[in-house]
């Protein structure tokens, strides 16, 4: 079977529908289960295919969306921004007028294992980026110019260890 590319947007769209007609059913929970009901009619399939198909579909082509189109839409995230401020406000200010204070309901944890998984992957890929070699001689190079501008503008402070200072207040 021929793997789907990039550039294939035509058979990302038919198999999103495949994958929303078949995520529809109550008995499919998530994409690793339309997953494999599809594997079933299309041998091979993977989740990442289905995944790249559905982000594919589902994202509008910017060069098609016209200006008028995206004025309305501007405006209809700021009506809808301006209206969910002020039911905010509204309720913040009754909180205020009754003493009490909102509460902050948990909201359930919708994701998935997979998702958890991804994310968890995702978080360890940033620790380990933040601790690569470009990092660390971005910081540096960061922190050398900002004592070089410090020692050019002769406005810095001799470190005072906290000893020097709890004795000097005796």
């Amino acid at each position: 079977m021929t793997r789907i590319s990039a550039d294939c947007s035509e058979w990302a769209a038919t198999i999103a529908k495949i994958a929303f007609n078949i995520g529809s059913r109550p008995e499919i929970p998530n994409i690793d289960a339309i997953v494999a009901e599809m594997a079933k009619e299309v041998p091979g399939m993977t989740r990442q295919e289905v995944v790249d198909s559905i982000v594919q579909a589902t994202t509008f082509p910017r060069k098609a969306i016209s200006e008028a189109a995206k004025k309305m839409g501007d405006l209809k995230r700021e009506a809808k921004g301006q209206k969910a401020v002020q039911k905010q406000m509204a309720s913040l200010e009754n909180h205020l007028q009754q003493m009490t204070l909102p509460d902050r309901p948990m909201r359930p944890d919708a994701t998935t294992d997979a998702l958890k998984k991804f994310r968890a992957m995702r978080d360890s890929l940033q620790k380990q980026l933040a601790k690569s070699e470009p990092a660390l001689a971005k910081r540096l190079t960061t922190q050398i110019d900002k004592l070089t501008a410090q020692i050019e503008a002769d406005d810095f402070a001799i470190p005072v260890r906290r000893e020097d200072v709890l004795q000097n207040r005796e």
